[in-house]
Protein backbone atom coordinates (compact mmCIF):
# COMPACT_ATOMS: atom_id res chain seq x y z
CA UNK A 1 0.00 0.00 0.00
CA UNK A 2 1.23 3.51 -0.84
CA UNK A 3 0.56 6.85 0.86
CA UNK A 4 -1.58 9.74 -0.30
CA UNK A 5 0.87 12.16 -1.96
CA UNK A 6 0.79 15.88 -2.79
CA UNK A 7 0.27 15.30 -6.53
CA UNK A 8 -2.78 13.11 -5.93
CA UNK A 9 -4.13 15.71 -3.50
CA UNK A 10 -3.66 18.42 -6.12
CA UNK A 11 -5.42 16.35 -8.80
CA UNK A 12 -8.23 15.48 -6.38
CA UNK A 13 -8.82 19.08 -5.31
CA UNK A 14 -8.95 20.19 -8.96
CA UNK A 15 -12.00 17.90 -9.25
CA UNK A 16 -13.87 18.36 -5.99
CA UNK A 17 -13.02 21.96 -5.07
CA UNK A 18 -15.95 23.39 -7.14
CA UNK A 19 -18.35 21.08 -5.28
CA UNK A 20 -17.03 21.93 -1.81
CA UNK A 21 -16.70 25.68 -2.18
CA UNK A 22 -19.87 27.63 -1.30
CA UNK A 23 -21.45 24.50 0.19
CA UNK A 24 -23.09 24.58 3.61
CA UNK A 25 -22.17 22.15 6.39
CA UNK A 26 -25.37 20.38 7.43
CA UNK A 27 -23.99 17.69 9.71
CA UNK A 28 -20.68 16.90 11.40
CA UNK A 29 -19.88 13.40 12.64
CA UNK A 30 -16.73 11.78 13.94
CA UNK A 31 -16.79 7.96 13.72
CA UNK A 32 -13.41 7.77 15.47
CA UNK A 33 -10.76 10.09 16.84
CA UNK A 34 -8.99 10.06 13.47
CA UNK A 35 -11.98 10.25 11.11
CA UNK A 36 -14.37 13.06 10.26
CA UNK A 37 -17.52 13.07 8.11
CA UNK A 38 -19.05 16.32 6.87
CA UNK A 39 -22.43 16.34 5.15
CA UNK A 40 -22.38 19.22 2.66
CA UNK A 41 -25.26 20.83 0.76
CA UNK A 42 -24.55 22.56 -2.54
CA UNK A 43 -26.79 23.25 -5.57
CA UNK A 44 -29.68 21.30 -4.00
CA UNK A 45 -27.52 18.18 -3.63
CA UNK A 46 -26.01 16.48 -0.62
CA UNK A 47 -22.38 15.37 -0.62
CA UNK A 48 -20.43 13.48 2.02
CA UNK A 49 -16.86 14.62 2.62
CA UNK A 50 -14.84 11.91 4.35
CA UNK A 51 -11.56 12.81 6.06
CA UNK A 52 -9.17 10.29 7.61
CA UNK A 53 -5.96 11.12 9.44
CA UNK A 54 -5.13 7.49 10.26
CA UNK A 55 -1.37 7.17 9.58
CA UNK A 56 -1.68 4.43 6.94
CA UNK A 57 -4.91 5.72 5.40
CA UNK A 58 -4.58 9.52 5.59
CA UNK A 59 -6.74 10.96 2.80
CA UNK A 60 -9.93 12.84 2.03
CA UNK A 61 -12.56 12.45 -0.69
CA UNK A 62 -16.24 12.78 -1.47
CA UNK A 63 -17.84 9.39 -0.85
CA UNK A 64 -19.15 7.63 -3.96
CA UNK A 65 -22.44 5.72 -3.61
CA UNK A 66 -21.10 2.66 -5.47
CA UNK A 67 -18.24 2.20 -2.96
CA UNK A 68 -20.15 2.93 0.25
CA UNK A 69 -20.06 -0.75 1.34
CA UNK A 70 -16.32 -0.42 1.96
CA UNK A 71 -16.75 2.37 4.50
CA UNK A 72 -17.47 0.92 7.93
CA UNK A 73 -18.48 3.85 10.11
CA UNK A 74 -19.94 3.30 13.56
CA UNK A 75 -20.98 6.71 14.83
CA UNK A 76 -20.54 6.82 18.65
CA UNK A 77 -23.47 7.97 20.79
CA UNK A 78 -21.16 10.33 22.67
CA UNK A 79 -19.20 12.36 20.11
CA UNK A 80 -15.54 13.18 20.79
CA UNK A 81 -14.67 16.64 22.13
CA UNK A 82 -13.22 17.77 18.79
CA UNK A 83 -16.49 16.84 17.06
CA UNK A 84 -18.43 18.90 19.63
CA UNK A 85 -16.08 21.81 19.01
CA UNK A 86 -16.60 21.65 15.25
CA UNK A 87 -20.37 21.40 15.67
CA UNK A 88 -20.32 24.48 17.90
CA UNK A 89 -18.54 26.65 15.33
CA UNK A 90 -19.02 25.08 11.89
CA UNK A 91 -22.43 23.37 11.72
CA UNK A 92 -24.74 25.26 9.33
CA UNK A 93 -21.86 27.52 8.31
CA UNK A 94 -20.67 28.05 4.75
CA UNK A 95 -17.34 26.98 3.24
CA UNK A 96 -16.17 30.21 1.63
CA UNK A 97 -13.09 28.82 -0.08
CA UNK A 98 -10.75 25.83 -0.19
CA UNK A 99 -6.98 26.36 -0.29
CA UNK A 100 -4.27 23.79 -0.92
CA UNK A 101 -0.81 25.21 -0.11
CA UNK A 102 1.58 24.56 -2.99
CA UNK A 103 3.42 21.21 -2.82
CA UNK A 104 1.90 20.36 0.57
CA UNK A 105 -0.39 17.58 1.71
CA UNK A 106 -2.60 20.13 3.44
CA UNK A 107 -6.14 21.28 2.65
CA UNK A 108 -7.62 24.34 4.34
CA UNK A 109 -11.37 24.97 4.47
CA UNK A 110 -12.24 28.62 5.17
CA UNK A 111 -15.48 29.24 7.08
CA UNK A 112 -17.42 32.27 8.13
CA UNK A 113 -18.81 31.42 11.58
CA UNK A 114 -20.29 33.27 14.56
CA UNK A 115 -19.06 33.31 18.14
CA UNK A 116 -21.02 33.03 21.38
CA UNK A 117 -21.80 36.77 21.36
CA UNK A 118 -22.88 36.73 17.72
CA UNK A 119 -19.65 38.24 16.45
CA UNK A 120 -18.41 37.15 13.04
CA UNK A 121 -15.35 34.87 13.09
CA UNK A 122 -13.22 33.68 10.19
CA UNK A 123 -12.17 30.11 10.92
CA UNK A 124 -10.02 27.61 9.05
CA UNK A 125 -10.21 23.83 9.32
CA UNK A 126 -6.75 22.62 8.27
CA UNK A 127 -6.43 18.96 7.26
CA UNK A 128 -2.83 17.78 7.34
CA UNK A 129 -2.41 14.45 5.53
CA UNK A 130 1.17 13.56 6.40
CA UNK A 131 1.28 9.92 7.52
CA UNK A 132 1.89 9.57 11.24
CA UNK A 133 1.94 13.37 11.59
CA UNK A 134 -1.58 13.77 10.15
CA UNK A 135 -3.94 16.02 12.08
CA UNK A 136 -7.08 18.16 11.92
CA UNK A 137 -6.72 21.69 13.29
CA UNK A 138 -9.33 24.43 13.71
CA UNK A 139 -7.77 27.88 13.94
CA UNK A 140 -8.75 31.55 13.69
CA UNK A 141 -7.92 32.88 10.20
CA UNK A 142 -7.24 36.41 11.50
CA UNK A 143 -5.18 35.73 14.63
CA UNK A 144 -3.74 32.33 13.57
CA UNK A 145 -4.56 31.05 17.07
CA UNK A 146 -5.60 27.41 17.32
CA UNK A 147 -9.13 26.80 18.62
CA UNK A 148 -8.71 23.02 18.87
CA UNK A 149 -7.05 19.92 17.34
CA UNK A 150 -8.08 16.34 16.71
CA UNK A 151 -5.06 15.43 18.81
CA UNK A 152 -2.63 17.75 20.54
CA UNK A 153 1.10 17.63 19.83
CA UNK A 154 3.31 18.59 22.77
CA UNK A 155 7.01 19.29 23.02
CA UNK A 156 7.71 15.67 23.90
CA UNK A 157 6.22 14.53 20.57
CA UNK A 158 7.66 17.15 18.26
CA UNK A 159 10.68 19.45 18.45
CA UNK A 160 9.59 21.50 15.43
CA UNK A 161 6.12 22.69 16.47
CA UNK A 162 3.44 22.24 19.10
CA UNK A 163 -0.27 21.97 18.34
CA UNK A 164 -2.88 22.72 20.98
CA UNK A 165 -5.66 25.16 21.74
CA UNK A 166 -4.55 28.81 22.27
CA UNK A 167 -1.17 28.23 20.55
CA UNK A 168 -0.38 29.93 17.21
CA UNK A 169 -0.81 27.73 14.15
CA UNK A 170 2.27 27.41 11.95
CA UNK A 171 2.77 25.23 8.88
CA UNK A 172 4.97 22.13 9.13
CA UNK A 173 8.65 22.65 8.25
CA UNK A 174 9.12 22.87 4.49
CA UNK A 175 11.96 21.13 2.70
CA UNK A 176 13.45 23.00 -0.22
CA UNK A 177 13.13 21.21 -3.55
CA UNK A 178 12.96 22.10 -7.21
CA UNK A 179 9.70 22.40 -9.15
CA UNK A 180 10.01 20.56 -12.46
CA UNK A 181 7.32 22.79 -13.95
CA UNK A 182 9.50 25.83 -13.28
CA UNK A 183 12.96 24.61 -14.34
CA UNK A 184 14.46 24.12 -17.79
CA UNK A 185 15.63 20.91 -19.35
CA UNK A 186 19.25 22.11 -18.99
CA UNK A 187 18.78 22.62 -15.24
CA UNK A 188 17.33 19.12 -14.91
CA UNK A 189 20.26 17.61 -16.80
CA UNK A 190 22.69 19.57 -14.66
CA UNK A 191 21.08 18.32 -11.44
CA UNK A 192 21.30 14.72 -12.69
CA UNK A 193 25.11 14.85 -12.90
CA UNK A 194 25.42 14.20 -9.16
CA UNK A 195 23.23 11.35 -7.90
CA UNK A 196 24.35 9.82 -4.60
CA UNK A 197 21.37 7.56 -4.02
CA UNK A 198 18.90 5.43 -5.97
CA UNK A 199 17.19 7.11 -8.91
CA UNK A 200 13.68 7.00 -7.30
CA UNK A 201 15.04 8.52 -4.08
CA UNK A 202 16.92 11.19 -6.02
CA UNK A 203 13.78 12.21 -7.93
CA UNK A 204 11.74 12.22 -4.72
CA UNK A 205 14.27 14.21 -2.67
CA UNK A 206 15.17 16.71 -5.39
CA UNK A 207 11.79 17.64 -6.88
CA UNK A 208 8.39 18.59 -5.50
CA UNK A 209 5.33 16.34 -5.96
CA UNK A 210 7.29 13.26 -7.10
CA UNK A 211 6.56 10.37 -4.77
CA UNK A 212 8.79 7.29 -4.65
CA UNK A 213 6.09 5.12 -6.35
CA UNK A 214 5.79 7.63 -9.20
CA UNK A 215 9.59 7.75 -9.52
CA UNK A 216 9.73 3.93 -9.64
CA UNK A 217 6.99 3.98 -12.27
CA UNK A 218 9.12 6.28 -14.45
CA UNK A 219 12.21 4.12 -13.86
CA UNK A 220 10.27 1.02 -14.85
CA UNK A 221 9.27 2.64 -18.12
CA UNK A 222 12.94 3.11 -19.09
CA UNK A 223 14.34 -0.05 -17.41
CA UNK A 224 16.34 1.99 -14.90
CA UNK A 225 17.49 0.10 -11.77
CA UNK A 226 15.58 1.23 -8.69
CA UNK A 227 18.13 -0.12 -6.21
CA UNK A 228 21.57 1.30 -5.47
CA UNK A 229 23.71 1.04 -8.57
CA UNK A 230 26.18 3.89 -8.64
CA UNK A 231 27.85 2.42 -11.69
CA UNK A 232 24.67 2.95 -13.72
CA UNK A 233 24.90 5.96 -16.04
CA UNK A 234 21.69 7.60 -17.23
CA UNK A 235 21.58 8.10 -20.98
CA UNK A 236 21.26 11.76 -22.04
CA UNK A 237 18.19 11.07 -24.21
CA UNK A 238 16.53 9.01 -21.47
CA UNK A 239 17.01 11.91 -19.04
CA UNK A 240 15.30 14.22 -21.53
CA UNK A 241 12.40 11.76 -21.86
CA UNK A 242 12.12 11.49 -18.07
CA UNK A 243 12.02 15.28 -17.77
CA UNK A 244 9.28 15.59 -20.40
CA UNK A 245 7.27 12.71 -18.91
CA UNK A 246 7.42 14.20 -15.43
CA UNK A 247 6.47 17.61 -16.74
CA UNK A 248 3.43 16.10 -18.47
CA UNK A 249 2.40 14.12 -15.37
CA UNK A 250 2.89 16.99 -12.90
CA UNK A 251 0.92 19.41 -15.07
CA UNK A 252 -2.14 17.14 -14.56
CA UNK A 253 -3.42 17.94 -18.02
CA UNK A 254 -4.81 14.45 -18.58
CA UNK A 255 -4.69 12.27 -15.46
CA UNK A 256 -5.77 8.65 -15.91
CA UNK A 257 -6.63 7.29 -12.43
CA UNK A 258 -6.02 3.56 -12.02
CA UNK A 259 -5.57 0.96 -9.27
CA UNK A 260 -3.58 -2.27 -9.36
CA UNK A 261 -5.52 -5.55 -9.30
CA UNK A 262 -4.27 -6.38 -5.77
CA UNK A 263 -5.11 -2.86 -4.52
CA UNK A 264 -1.51 -2.37 -3.45
CA UNK A 265 -0.88 0.70 -5.60
CA UNK A 266 -2.62 3.48 -7.50
CA UNK A 267 -1.45 5.81 -10.26
CA UNK A 268 -2.50 8.93 -12.14
CA UNK A 269 -0.90 7.67 -15.36
CA UNK A 270 -3.23 4.75 -16.09
CA UNK A 271 -0.59 2.01 -15.83
CA UNK A 272 -2.83 -0.37 -13.83
CA UNK A 273 -5.67 -2.53 -15.10
CA UNK A 274 -8.48 -1.06 -13.00
CA UNK A 275 -9.22 2.36 -14.54
CA UNK A 276 -11.50 4.86 -12.79
CA UNK A 277 -13.32 7.77 -14.41
CA UNK A 278 -12.28 10.33 -11.75
CA UNK A 279 -9.46 10.87 -9.28
CA UNK A 280 -12.04 11.06 -6.48
CA UNK A 281 -13.33 7.60 -7.37
CA UNK A 282 -9.78 6.27 -7.36
CA UNK A 283 -9.02 7.73 -3.92
CA UNK A 284 -12.36 6.59 -2.46
CA UNK A 285 -12.08 3.04 -3.80
CA UNK A 286 -8.38 2.59 -3.04
CA UNK A 287 -8.39 3.82 0.56
CA UNK A 288 -11.91 2.55 1.27
CA UNK A 289 -11.01 -0.94 0.08
CA UNK A 290 -7.71 -1.02 1.96
CA UNK A 291 -9.39 0.26 5.13
CA UNK A 292 -11.93 -2.52 4.71
CA UNK A 293 -9.10 -5.05 4.27
CA UNK A 294 -7.50 -3.78 7.48
CA UNK A 295 -10.77 -4.06 9.44
CA UNK A 296 -11.20 -7.62 8.16
CA UNK A 297 -7.62 -8.53 9.07
CA UNK A 298 -7.96 -7.00 12.54
CA UNK A 299 -11.22 -8.88 13.10
CA UNK A 300 -9.63 -12.08 11.78
CA UNK A 301 -6.69 -11.81 14.21
CA UNK A 302 -9.04 -11.06 17.11
CA UNK A 303 -11.21 -14.11 16.36
CA UNK A 304 -8.18 -16.34 15.80
CA UNK A 305 -6.75 -15.31 19.17
CA UNK A 306 -10.04 -16.18 20.92
CA UNK A 307 -10.26 -19.59 19.20
CA UNK A 308 -6.53 -20.33 19.62
CA UNK A 309 -6.75 -19.59 23.33
CA UNK A 310 -9.60 -22.09 23.69
CA UNK A 311 -7.81 -24.57 21.44
CA UNK A 312 -4.75 -24.52 23.69
CA UNK A 313 -6.94 -25.32 26.71
CA UNK A 314 -8.58 -28.22 24.88
CA UNK A 315 -5.23 -29.60 23.71
CA UNK A 316 -3.88 -29.47 27.28
CA UNK A 317 -6.93 -31.37 28.51
CA UNK A 318 -6.59 -33.96 25.73
CA UNK A 319 -2.95 -34.47 26.63
CA UNK A 320 -3.86 -34.82 30.29
CA UNK A 321 -6.62 -37.31 29.51
CA UNK A 322 -4.49 -39.43 27.23
CA UNK A 323 -3.66 -42.59 29.18
CA UNK A 324 -0.09 -43.79 28.70
CA UNK A 325 0.95 -47.46 28.57
CA UNK A 326 2.19 -47.27 32.15
CA UNK A 327 -1.25 -46.18 33.40
CA UNK A 328 -3.00 -48.96 31.45
CA UNK A 329 -0.62 -51.53 32.93
CA UNK A 330 -1.36 -50.17 36.40
CA UNK A 331 -5.10 -50.69 35.93
CA UNK A 332 -4.62 -54.29 34.76
CA UNK A 333 -2.12 -54.92 37.55
CA UNK A 334 -4.73 -54.13 40.24
CA UNK A 335 -7.04 -56.71 38.66
CA UNK A 336 -4.30 -59.37 38.47
CA UNK A 337 -3.30 -58.81 42.12
CA UNK A 338 -6.93 -59.02 43.32
CA UNK A 339 -7.58 -62.36 41.62
CA UNK A 340 -4.15 -63.72 42.59
CA UNK A 341 -4.88 -62.99 46.26
CA UNK A 342 -8.33 -64.62 45.99
CA UNK A 343 -6.69 -67.71 44.47
CA UNK A 344 -4.39 -67.89 47.51
CA UNK A 345 -6.98 -67.04 50.14
CA UNK A 346 -6.20 -70.24 52.06
CA UNK A 347 -2.80 -68.88 53.22
CA UNK A 348 -2.60 -68.09 56.95
CA UNK A 349 -0.18 -66.53 59.45
CA UNK A 350 1.34 -63.92 57.15
CA UNK A 351 3.65 -61.61 59.09
CA UNK A 352 5.31 -59.61 56.30
CA UNK A 353 4.20 -56.46 54.45
CA UNK A 354 5.00 -58.07 51.13
CA UNK A 355 4.19 -61.47 49.74
CA UNK A 356 5.39 -63.20 46.55
CA UNK A 357 2.80 -65.35 44.73
CA UNK A 358 2.25 -66.88 41.30
CA UNK A 359 0.28 -64.48 39.01
CA UNK A 360 -2.88 -66.37 38.05
CA UNK A 361 -2.88 -64.68 34.63
CA UNK A 362 0.81 -65.03 33.64
CA UNK A 363 2.16 -67.73 36.07
CA UNK A 364 5.08 -65.40 36.81
CA UNK A 365 6.10 -64.49 40.34
CA UNK A 366 4.54 -61.25 41.51
CA UNK A 367 5.46 -59.32 44.65
CA UNK A 368 2.38 -57.84 46.34
CA UNK A 369 2.22 -55.23 49.07
CA UNK A 370 -0.45 -56.16 51.64
CA UNK A 371 -1.88 -55.00 54.93
CA UNK A 372 -0.92 -57.83 57.31
CA UNK A 373 -3.49 -56.72 59.89
CA UNK A 374 -6.36 -57.87 57.65
CA UNK A 375 -7.07 -61.09 55.78
CA UNK A 376 -5.96 -61.85 52.22
CA UNK A 377 -9.61 -61.70 51.17
CA UNK A 378 -9.92 -58.15 52.51
CA UNK A 379 -6.63 -57.23 50.79
CA UNK A 380 -8.01 -58.71 47.57
CA UNK A 381 -11.18 -56.63 47.94
CA UNK A 382 -9.11 -53.46 48.45
CA UNK A 383 -7.12 -54.14 45.30
CA UNK A 384 -10.31 -54.91 43.39
CA UNK A 385 -11.79 -51.57 44.53
CA UNK A 386 -8.64 -49.85 43.25
CA UNK A 387 -9.07 -51.69 39.94
CA UNK A 388 -12.78 -50.78 39.69
CA UNK A 389 -12.05 -47.13 40.51
CA UNK A 390 -9.19 -46.94 37.98
CA UNK A 391 -11.34 -48.66 35.35
CA UNK A 392 -14.18 -46.19 35.94
CA UNK A 393 -11.73 -43.29 35.74
CA UNK A 394 -10.35 -44.73 32.50
CA UNK A 395 -13.85 -45.02 30.97
CA UNK A 396 -14.75 -41.47 32.07
CA UNK A 397 -11.48 -40.18 30.69
CA UNK A 398 -12.09 -41.94 27.40
CA UNK A 399 -15.53 -40.30 27.13
CA UNK A 400 -14.04 -36.91 27.94
CA UNK A 401 -11.18 -37.60 25.54
CA UNK A 402 -13.63 -38.17 22.66
CA UNK A 403 -15.66 -35.14 23.71
CA UNK A 404 -12.61 -32.86 23.72
CA UNK A 405 -11.38 -34.36 20.46
CA UNK A 406 -14.71 -33.35 18.91
CA UNK A 407 -14.33 -29.88 20.40
CA UNK A 408 -10.78 -29.65 19.06
CA UNK A 409 -11.99 -30.49 15.55
CA UNK A 410 -14.83 -28.01 15.92
CA UNK A 411 -12.45 -25.23 16.98
CA UNK A 412 -10.13 -26.10 14.09
CA UNK A 413 -13.10 -25.83 11.73
CA UNK A 414 -13.85 -22.36 13.12
CA UNK A 415 -10.24 -21.33 12.56
CA UNK A 416 -10.52 -22.63 9.02
CA UNK A 417 -13.65 -20.55 8.30
CA UNK A 418 -11.96 -17.49 9.84
CA UNK A 419 -8.97 -17.87 7.53
CA UNK A 420 -11.20 -18.48 4.49
CA UNK A 421 -13.50 -15.51 5.16
CA UNK A 422 -13.10 -12.56 2.78
CA UNK A 423 -15.89 -10.26 3.96
CA UNK A 424 -16.87 -8.65 7.24
CA UNK A 425 -20.40 -10.13 7.30
CA UNK A 426 -19.00 -13.68 7.38
CA UNK A 427 -16.57 -12.78 10.18
CA UNK A 428 -19.37 -11.11 12.17
CA UNK A 429 -21.37 -14.35 12.01
CA UNK A 430 -18.30 -16.29 13.17
CA UNK A 431 -17.98 -13.78 16.02
CA UNK A 432 -21.56 -14.61 17.05
CA UNK A 433 -20.67 -18.31 16.93
CA UNK A 434 -17.57 -17.80 19.09
CA UNK A 435 -19.14 -15.32 21.51
CA UNK A 436 -19.33 -17.95 24.26
CA UNK A 437 -15.55 -18.46 23.98
CA UNK A 438 -14.74 -14.78 24.47
CA UNK A 439 -14.79 -13.61 28.13
CA UNK A 440 -15.53 -10.07 26.95
CA UNK A 441 -18.85 -11.21 25.49
CA UNK A 442 -20.10 -13.23 28.46
CA UNK A 443 -21.89 -10.27 30.03
CA UNK A 444 -23.92 -9.48 26.91
CA UNK A 445 -27.69 -9.72 27.14
CA UNK A 446 -28.81 -13.29 26.59
CA UNK A 447 -31.99 -12.27 24.80
CA UNK A 448 -30.11 -10.32 22.11
CA UNK A 449 -31.71 -11.07 18.76
CA UNK A 450 -29.63 -13.16 16.36
CA UNK A 451 -29.13 -11.60 12.98
CA UNK A 452 -30.63 -13.30 9.97
CA UNK A 453 -28.23 -15.67 8.24
CA UNK A 454 -27.43 -14.64 4.67
CA UNK A 455 -25.80 -17.24 2.43
CA UNK A 456 -24.11 -16.47 -0.90
CA UNK A 457 -26.20 -17.70 -3.82
CA UNK A 458 -25.08 -18.25 -7.41
CA UNK A 459 -27.49 -18.73 -10.33
CA UNK A 460 -26.12 -21.05 -13.02
CA UNK A 461 -28.16 -22.54 -15.88
CA UNK A 462 -31.42 -22.32 -13.88
CA UNK A 463 -29.79 -24.01 -10.88
CA UNK A 464 -29.27 -22.27 -7.52
CA UNK A 465 -25.97 -22.95 -5.76
CA UNK A 466 -25.58 -21.95 -2.09
CA UNK A 467 -22.16 -21.59 -0.42
CA UNK A 468 -21.73 -21.73 3.35
CA UNK A 469 -18.69 -19.76 4.49
CA UNK A 470 -18.81 -20.48 8.21
CA UNK A 471 -20.35 -23.08 10.52
CA UNK A 472 -23.49 -21.01 11.05
CA UNK A 473 -24.09 -20.72 7.30
CA UNK A 474 -23.22 -24.40 6.79
CA UNK A 475 -25.78 -25.39 9.41
CA UNK A 476 -28.37 -23.03 7.89
CA UNK A 477 -27.88 -24.58 4.44
CA UNK A 478 -28.40 -28.12 5.69
CA UNK A 479 -31.15 -27.39 8.24
CA UNK A 480 -33.20 -24.64 6.54
CA UNK A 481 -32.44 -24.25 2.84
CA UNK A 482 -32.07 -27.82 1.68
CA UNK A 483 -34.63 -30.36 0.47
CA UNK A 484 -34.13 -34.16 0.39
CA UNK A 485 -33.33 -34.28 -3.35
CA UNK A 486 -30.78 -31.42 -3.32
CA UNK A 487 -27.11 -32.20 -3.80
CA UNK A 488 -24.55 -31.51 -1.07
CA UNK A 489 -20.81 -31.02 -1.76
CA UNK A 490 -17.82 -30.92 0.58
CA UNK A 491 -14.04 -31.31 0.41
CA UNK A 492 -12.97 -34.81 1.39
CA UNK A 493 -11.28 -35.26 4.74
CA UNK A 494 -10.76 -31.61 5.67
CA UNK A 495 -12.48 -28.41 6.74
CA UNK A 496 -14.44 -26.43 4.20
CA UNK A 497 -17.73 -24.99 3.02
CA UNK A 498 -20.97 -26.86 2.57
CA UNK A 499 -22.10 -26.27 -1.02
CA UNK A 500 -25.71 -27.04 -1.93
CA UNK A 501 -27.26 -27.35 -5.40
CA UNK A 502 -31.03 -26.92 -5.28
CA UNK A 503 -33.12 -29.36 -7.33
CA UNK A 504 -36.79 -28.83 -8.08
CA UNK A 505 -37.71 -32.51 -8.07
CA UNK A 506 -36.17 -35.92 -7.48
CA UNK A 507 -36.05 -36.47 -11.23
CA UNK A 508 -33.82 -33.44 -11.76
CA UNK A 509 -30.66 -34.45 -13.56
CA UNK A 510 -27.48 -32.70 -12.42
CA UNK A 511 -25.56 -31.66 -15.56
CA UNK A 512 -21.79 -32.22 -15.66
CA UNK A 513 -21.16 -28.45 -15.80
CA UNK A 514 -23.15 -27.84 -12.59
CA UNK A 515 -21.47 -30.82 -10.91
CA UNK A 516 -18.04 -29.45 -11.83
CA UNK A 517 -18.79 -25.85 -10.78
CA UNK A 518 -20.27 -26.90 -7.41
CA UNK A 519 -17.23 -29.12 -6.79
CA UNK A 520 -14.88 -26.26 -7.64
CA UNK A 521 -16.72 -23.98 -5.22
CA UNK A 522 -16.39 -26.60 -2.46
CA UNK A 523 -12.67 -26.82 -3.27
CA UNK A 524 -12.18 -23.05 -3.42
CA UNK A 525 -13.66 -22.50 0.06
CA UNK A 526 -11.71 -25.27 1.78
CA UNK A 527 -8.37 -25.90 3.47
CA UNK A 528 -7.22 -27.78 0.34
CA UNK A 529 -7.71 -24.82 -2.00
CA UNK A 530 -3.96 -24.55 -2.71
CA UNK A 531 -3.53 -28.25 -3.62
CA UNK A 532 -2.88 -29.24 -7.22
CA UNK A 533 -5.82 -31.68 -7.18
CA UNK A 534 -8.68 -31.71 -4.69
CA UNK A 535 -11.05 -34.57 -3.92
CA UNK A 536 -14.67 -33.53 -3.42
CA UNK A 537 -17.46 -35.76 -2.13
CA UNK A 538 -21.12 -35.23 -2.96
CA UNK A 539 -24.39 -36.89 -2.12
CA UNK A 540 -28.09 -36.08 -1.87
CA UNK A 541 -29.30 -34.13 1.13
CA UNK A 542 -31.49 -37.03 2.25
CA UNK A 543 -28.32 -39.03 2.98
CA UNK A 544 -27.03 -36.44 5.46
CA UNK A 545 -27.59 -36.72 9.19
CA UNK A 546 -26.86 -34.28 11.97
CA UNK A 547 -26.12 -36.26 15.16
CA UNK A 548 -27.86 -35.13 18.36
CA UNK A 549 -25.95 -32.40 20.20
CA UNK A 550 -23.44 -32.21 17.36
CA UNK A 551 -21.42 -29.05 16.90
CA UNK A 552 -22.69 -26.38 14.52
CA UNK A 553 -22.26 -27.41 10.88
CA UNK A 554 -21.28 -31.04 11.65
CA UNK A 555 -23.00 -33.80 9.63
CA UNK A 556 -22.48 -37.44 8.74
CA UNK A 557 -23.21 -38.81 5.26
CA UNK A 558 -23.56 -41.99 3.20
CA UNK A 559 -23.98 -43.05 -0.44
CA UNK A 560 -21.41 -40.42 -1.39
CA UNK A 561 -19.59 -40.16 -4.71
CA UNK A 562 -16.24 -38.60 -5.38
CA UNK A 563 -14.88 -36.17 -7.96
CA UNK A 564 -11.37 -34.74 -8.34
CA UNK A 565 -11.06 -31.13 -9.47
CA UNK A 566 -8.32 -28.61 -10.21
CA UNK A 567 -8.77 -24.94 -9.43
CA UNK A 568 -7.87 -22.34 -12.03
CA UNK A 569 -4.81 -20.28 -11.10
Amino acid sequence: MINFDSLTLKALMNEIKPIIENSRVQKIRQPSRRELVLTLRNNSKNHTLFISIKPSFAHLCLLEDEFKNFRIMDIPQSPPMFCMLLRKYLENSKIEKVVTPEHERIVEFYFTAYGELGERINLVLAIELMGKHSNMILYNADTKIIVGCAHNVGEEKSKTRELAGSLPYVYPPKYYKKDILEITEEEFLSLSKVINTTIPNWLNETFYDISVPLAKEICGKYNIPTKKDFGFVLDHNILKNIFNDLKEILSLKNPVPSISADFEEFSLTGIYSNHLSTVNMMVDLYFGQNSYFEIIERKRKSLNSVVDRELKKVKRLIKKLSLGEEQLEKINLYKEIAYTLIANIYLRNIHEDKITLKNVYTSDDIEIEIDKTISLNDNAQNYYKLYAKAKKTKETNEELFLKYQEKENYLKSINSTINLAVDLETLNEIEEETSSLNPLNQNKEQNEKTKKTIVEKIELDNFQIFIGKNNKQNDYIVSKLSSPEDYWFHVQGDFGSHVLVKCKSKNDFLPDEILLQASKLAAKYSERRNDAKINIIYTKRKYLRKPPKANLGYVTYKNEKEITVELDN
